[in-house]
């Protein structure tokens, strides 16, 4: 039923764009017109063009949270994330790629757990960005980096005309002694 493509820095069109090398991957139904990586690239970099309104028109429709949210909390929002595309190489690389398929335990969790929240309707496009904690880091940081620039990318894919969105937080469980967790971030939008 899906078709998974992965967008990582083996894309010369993705990596063309110098983003943090997050693992990127969109499945779409198959009778979705394929979202190629210059669309994605091309939606990536109009986020540094988001206006706060529109900002907190679709996080407010979609999620009925009202207008409680400031102006000056979606600017700081903004702000990171256009941090987030200008400086990546300034970050540590404490990211990994996670390859999946649609048979994944975590695919299909994830995918049962938003199919919950929207109605995706007749076909979807599915992102998963990764973020790897480490020993000393910061859990908001992992989730910031994870989470931002899905946010910003589900506004823009909204005002496109690819339909509603929504977006998922799963703080995957650390694994052996010494090891630690993932954050995986899911935008649906459909």
């Amino acid at each position: 039923m899906y078709k998974l493509i992965r967008v990582d820095e083996a894309t010369s069109g993705f990596f063309g764009l110098k983003m943090p090398l997050y693992s990127v991957l969109y499945s779409c139904w198959e009778t979705e017109r394929l979202l190629e990586t210059a669309g994605l690239v091309e939606l990536a970099r109009r986020t540094l063009n988001i206006t706060s309104s529109v900002w907190l028109n679709r996080k407010t429709c979609r999620s009925r949270l009202g207008y409680d949210v400031s102006t000056l909390r979606l600017d700081q929002v903004k702000v990171r994330c256009a941090e987030h595309l200008r400086c990546f190489d300034s970050m540590d690389t404490n990211l990994t790629v996670l390859q999946i398929t649609s048979a994944s335990p975590i695919f299909l969790q994830l995918q049962h757990s938003l199919k919950d929240e929207v109605d995706v309707g007749s076909e979807a496009l599915l992102f998963l960005f990764i973020s790897k904690n480490s020993p000393d880091s910061d859990m908001r940081t992992n989730w910031l980096r994870a989470g931002f620039l899905a946010q910003q990318l589900s506004i823009i894919a909204a005002d496109e005309g690819f339909g509603s969105f929504t977006s998922h937080g799963y703080e995957a469980p650390e694994g052996k002694a010494g090891e630690t967790g993932t954050i995986e971030y899911v935008l649906w939008i459909g």
